[in-house]
């Protein structure tokens, strides 16, 4: 049994029962606000109109095989939805439809050349590359990290970019499959929306302005 949520005045099942079919709302100006992240406001583009417009988006992207055995192993209930790819499909395609700048760029080309990617994200975000931002150290790490370190280990523990993944993907997965099979599904269903992102991300030796669409 779980408490889903408590209601004043109702006290009983006979109570509860009364209310049956009852829909309710809450306003979401009393909400927290969402967390960073297209699946965190898949339902709120349109109430986000005029913030896409003002926020310079960056879409990280990485292969999905990795992604899904990676959200597998630390939280194996986690949903198809949260796998994340279509949401970001979705988000990107609303910022197409209204004309908007995107950028599109993969973690493993992140990994290969930091310092050339890195600096074509700041050019297009608009500021000003700083070589320093390469590297840090365990001051840096943000605050708010702690509260969700089994996420964060390995950055939190690094001092810079880490080289790209030298492992098979298909083994990586093969083996996350083994203790969920339901990937499997997951994957088959976000595929299409990774190879649509991967088709706009931005490459080493791209200029920065072709990447706006």
């Amino acid at each position: 049994k779980y408490m889903l949520a408590e209601i004043g005045g109702i006290s009983d099942r006979t109570a509860a029962e009364n209310i049956l079919k009852t829909q309710l709302y809450i306003d979401r100006a009393a909400l927290p606000q969402p967390e960073d992240g297209s699946y965190y406001i898949d339902d709120l583009h349109d109430e986000l109109a005029d913030f896409m417009a003002a926020t310079v988006s960056i879409f990280l992207i990485r292969d999905p095989r990795f992604t899904l055995a990676s959200y597998h192993r630390l939280d194996p209930a986690f949903s198809l939805t949260e796998g994340g790819l279509e949401s970001q499909w979705r988000h990107l395609a609303t910022l197409q439809r209204r004309k908007l700048p995107f950028m599109v760029i993969e973690a493993e080309t992140i990994s290969a050349d930091p310092a050339s990617a890195v600096r074509a994200m700041c050019e297009f975000a608009g500021i000003p590359f700083i070589a320093d931002a390469l590297t840090w150290g365990e001051e840096t790490i943000p605050d708010d990290w702690e509260q969700a370190s089994a996420w964060h280990q390995a950055s939190m523990k690094s001092a810079g970019f880490t080289a790209p993944d030298k492992r098979d993907p298909d083994d990586v997965f093969a083996n996350a499959v083994k203790a969920g099979p339901h990937l499997r599904d997951y994957l088959d269903h976000h595929q299409p929306y990774y190879d649509r992102l991967k088709a706009l991300a931005w490459q080493v030796g791209d200029q920065v302005s072709a990447v706006k669409a």
